[in-house]
């Protein structure tokens, strides 16, 4: 076979297969159209609009009929109509019109239908409309099957009329109206003449009593024209004008116009529209503020309130808002919402709100607020407030440096303070250091300073601090200045801001020795005060060393300091001085052996070992030179207190501030010899000043204090002196007896053991405070064996204030009885028994049914009212004059008590003192024993003389 043949073959086969696969693949598609060729029918819908009417009897309304074709093919309709057998729709008839052509496939034609009614017709009437539908085809296409469909209209009678010659038909598009809250609402009234001939219509309103309907006698209705003349099928419009007053209450009103055909001689042609309106709830309101501007500072407080008046026509709850860029600003004071009340319009709720501004903008910046009431989120009514911002005031302070180190004595350290406002207005301010120890100052480079507001940039500004230093300040004292920004008027203080300074250490020191030379038994001890003064201004360690002695084999030594206790070295505060001993054991074998002792004192801490002053030892040290020696005499001294106890050895004095006591010191040579008396005064730094003297001069040195007997003068309480000023003394008691007998002193003398008088005077700091206190300690050694302790008192001091008032009233009568015309006049002494100098307020009780009593005083007082107040110093005494006068006219006998007080200014109440006086009035003792008062004495009297001159005039006549 050829193979091209066998090829085309092949081709052929496989064109066949995909042809039938073709054919098959399409047969659902193609079998509904030959299932639709089979059976194709007509189809329409028909759709009546209106779908009912109102109609007046004797009137036609028209009806419009829709015919869509909803087939396939183009189709033509026969329309017919006809009324239900009913009654009413006897007097109803219909006439519908045909469409002319075809309607296409999918597209609709429209015709219309004529309702007639009679002139009796009444209630209403279904008319059926019937559509029969045909297709139209074009050969060879088959018809299909016929289509008919139908629709129903209901047609009413109005309440209208008509007749052949008269009707009339009112109408209103919107016989319904929802008032809007505008005083007048109109509806617009078609009236239509549906006669045959011109019309005279009369219009006329009444109120509706429908269902629903409320009365409506409150709401005014008008017409425009109440009369109308239209011509046949002609219609006028005549407006209807609802007046609702303000704050008509919220429900349906209805009424009715009536249309009634005047000139129809049967007066049987009307008709009638209703309308009505309804009022709904009305949530209105308006508002007041008691301030429309407020002035407030920033952190004050600014109080108005807000009335608001209930403008709708019910209750309603009202909340108050604000809305602005300050609405923060403002809050209610209280609740927030509550009920508005209607009340006919007069309701009102009036709220507090409170304004509490900060300073975030300028000083007299003017900011609005709205103030609302709101009925949830809605706002029903708004004002405005205007907030004019006060000034705040306020300052902070920062140092570039805030401690100032070792800064050395004498000198001064610097460094800025930076002052910021932080007011919202420009502001001057005052700068203020706290007060310094003393010696300290501290220099402002300005003590004011003037800055703008925070808001800008002329906020902050610069003061230099200079820190002085005193030259005897100490190194271990850190001083904090606490540096203050006040207003420029002073007060308030804004902001403080601490500056600490340190003194750089300096080193100094002295030595001293009062007695360099002291005597001792064998194998007792002898004890060398040195004194180490510390002249730098920090603490140091003092090392006591023996550098050498002459005594062969050394004596045995050692250092001990006040209370005994032995050392090496010691430490001493800056600024004091320190005593410690030097210990000689006296370990000679014969009378006058001696060693002499080279002691040195370093000062440690003090590393500057030069000889500026070139005395052979180092700065940082001292030397000193003792004698110690070897004696059987007795070297020894003692001491007693006036006032200073059993023993003459303890005084105890209670103190106020700059309270003063003196006490008598007896020092008394208890050795072998003449000798020197050395006092040591320890105990009260910074309380209060110990000063000793003799003699008036004050005692700074060594005081010799002769041994034996004095001559002493019983009279004086003293020891004679001789013309030199020097005591006449003796070492025996026969010895001085004799000298009294040279002296011519026997008489008013005699001879005691001699003591020297001192007079030790303490007086209290002013800055003392009550509670302090602390022990003075006196000894009294003998220059040549300070070892020797034993002549020792002490006096111990408290500081409190005493206020102490007494009436001086031993001698003084509390009750006194006079008559009814007599005033007590008497004098009483008030003393300050207390321990300062006192003011002190004097007064009386109070006046009672009549009598008064009065205070008096010419030097010492000052009258304040009814009061005296005086100055007593301590231990002085003031008189006061008391006057009591009787009630003026008394007629009857009386007891008057009352209370005389004084009491300090300070206290008051606390230190009062009263006494209680009683005065007893009674009857003036007249004529006969007090029966006749004075008055009537006098008149008795006055009589009498006058009947005795009559009797003599008349025996005298002829």
């Amino acid at each position: 076979m050829d193979s091209r043949k066998y090829q085309t073959r092949k081709q052929s086969k496989a064109a066949i297969f995909l042809m039938a696969l073709l054919l098959f693949s399409m047969l659902p598609i193609m079998a509904p159209a030959v299932s639709a060729d089979g059976a194709r029918d007509a189809a329409i819908s028909v759709t009546m609009i209106p779908n009912s009417l109102e109609i007046n009897p004797g009137e036609s309304g028209e009806y419009t009929i829709r015919v869509r074709n909803t087939g396939s093919n183009p189709v033509t309709v026969t329309i017919s109509s006809s009324e239900d057998g009913t009654q009413e729709c006897g007097q109803y008839s219909s006439q519908a019109s045909q469409i002319s052509g075809q309607i296409d496939a999918g597209t609709y034609e429209e015709t219309t239908m004529n309702v007639s009614l009679t002139q009796t017709a009444e209630g209403s009437c279904d008319t059926t409309v019937t559509v029969s539908a045909n297709e139209q085809v074009t050969p060879p296409d088959v018809p299909g099957a016929p289509a008919q469909e139908t629709s129903t209209v209901t047609t009413t009678a109005g309440d209208g009329s008509g007749s052949a010659v008269f009707g009339v038909d009112l109408k209103m598009s919107s016989p319904s109206k929802t008032w809007g809250g505008e005083s007048v609402v109109e509806y617009s009234l078609e009236v239509e003449n549906t006669g045959q001939t011109n019309e005279t219509i009369t219009l006329t309103t009444s109120e509706a009593s429908g269902p629903g309907c409320s009365n409506a006698a409150s709401i005014s209705v008008t017409l425009s024209e109440s009369s109308v003349s239209i011509d046949a099928n002609e219609s006028e419009f005549v407006t209807v004008s609802v007046e609702v007053p303000e704050g008509q209450a919220a429900d349906k009103y209805c009424w009715d116009v009536d249309g009634v055909v005047s000139n129809d001689p049967s007066q049987g042609t009307s008709d009638i529209q209703e309308f009505d309106l309804t009022v709904p709830e009305l949530h209105e309101c308006s508002m007041t503020l008691s301030k429309n501007s407020i002035t407030v500072a920033p952190g004050a407080e600014g109080t108005f309130s807000v009335t608001f008046t209930n403008d709708g026509n019910v209750d309603w709850t009202i909340s108050v808002g604000k809305a602005g860029s300050k609405a923060s600003w403002v809050s209610v004071d209280g609740a927030t919402s509550g009920l508005l009340e209607y009340e006919n319009g007069a309701g009102t709720r009036t709220f507090d709100l409170k304004v509490n501004p900060d300073d975030s903008v300028e000083a007299g910046s003017e900011s609005v607020v709205a103030i609302q009431g709101k009925e949830g989120s809605s706002v029903k009514c708004t004002k405005d407030l205007r907030i004019i911002l006060g000034q705040s005031h306020d300052a902070s302070l920062s140092l570039v440096s805030s401690f100032l180190p070792n800064i050395q004595p004498g000198d001064n350290g610097t460094t800025t303070l930076t002052v910021t406002n932080q007011g919202n207005g420009a502001d001057t301010f005052k700068i203020s250091p706290s007060s310094q120890p003393q010696g300290w100052s501290v220099q402002l480079s300005k003590t004011s300073i003037t800055l703008g507001s925070k808001h800008g940039n002329e906020r902050s500004g610069d003061i230099e601090v200079k820190v002085n230093v005193p030259s005897d300040a100490l190194a271990d004292e850190q001083v904090d200045i606490v540096l203050s920004v006040l207003s420029n008027n002073g007060g308030i203080v804004f902001a403080e801001i601490t500056l600490s300074v340190t003194v750089a250490a300096n080193h100094g020191m002295d030595v001293d020795a009062s007695n360099t030379d002291q005597t001792g038994r064998s194998d007792t001890e002898v004890r060398f005060p040195i004194s180490i003064e510390n002249r730098g201004n920090v603490e140091d360690t003092f090392r006591c060393a023996v550098m050498s002695q002459t005594a062969t084999p050394n004596w045995a030594t050692s250092f001990e300091d006040v209370d005994g206790y032995k050392f090496t070295e010691i430490n001493i505060a800056p600024r004091t001085t320190t005593v410690v001993y030097l210990v000689v054991s006296i370990d000679g074998e014969e009378e006058l052996d001696s060693t002499r002792l080279t002691v040195r004192v370093t000062n440690k801490d003090d590393t500057n070992s030069q000889d500026l002053d070139e005395d052979g030892i180092p700065d940082n040290q001292r030397e000193l030179t003792m004698l110690a020696i070897q004696s059987d005499r007795n070297y020894q001294m003692d001491a007693r207190l006036d006032d200073g106890g059993l023993d003459g050895r303890s005084g105890m004095i209670t103190l106020a501030p700059e309270g003063t006591k003196e006490y008598g010191l007896w020092v008394k040579n208890t050795g072998d010899r003449k000798d020197y008396a050395v006092f040591e005064i320890n105990g009260l730094e910074g309380l209060a000043t110990r000063t000793l003297r003799m003699n008036g001069v004050v005692v700074e040195d060594p005081i010799q204090i002769p041994i034996g007997f004095g001559i002493w003068n019983l009279s004086r309480g003293e020891f004679a002196l001789d013309q030199s000023g020097v005591p006449v003394t003796e070492s025996s008691k026969n010895g001085v007896e004799s000298r009294m007998l040279e002296l011519d002193l026997m008489i008013g003398h005699e001879a005691r053991p001699f003591e020297q008088y001192f007079l030790l005077t303490i007086i209290v700091n002013p800055n003392a405070e009550t509670g302090d206190g602390g022990v003075l300690e006196i000894v009294v050694t003998s220059e040549s064996n300070s070892a020797n302790r034993s002549g020792r008192v002490t006096v111990s001091l408290d500081i409190q204030i005493i206020y102490d008032l007494t009436f001086m009233a031993e001698s003084i009568e509390t009750e006194y009885t006079v008559s009814f015309s007599e005033k007590t006049e008497f004098e009483i002494e008030l003393h300050n028994t207390g321990n300062i100098r006192s003011e002190v307020r004097v007064f009386a009780s109070e006046n009672l049914r009549g009598w008064s009593v009065s205070l008096d005083n010419e030097y010492e007082c000052n009258r304040e009212g009814v009061e005296l107040v005086c100055w007593i110093d301590v231990g002085a005494s003031v008189l006061v004059e008391v006057i009591v006068r009787p009630p003026v006219d008394a007629e009857m006998e009386d007891t008057f008590k009352f209370t005389l007080s004084s009491e300090p200014v300070e206290t008051g109440v606390v230190d009062r003192q009263n006494l209680e006086f009683t005065i007893q009035s009674k009857h003036d003792s007249g004529l006969f024993g007090g029966v006749l008062g004075n008055s009537t004495t006098t008149w008795i009297a006055s009589g009498l003389v006058f009947s005795i001159l009559v009797a003599f005039l008349m025996r005298k006549k002829p």
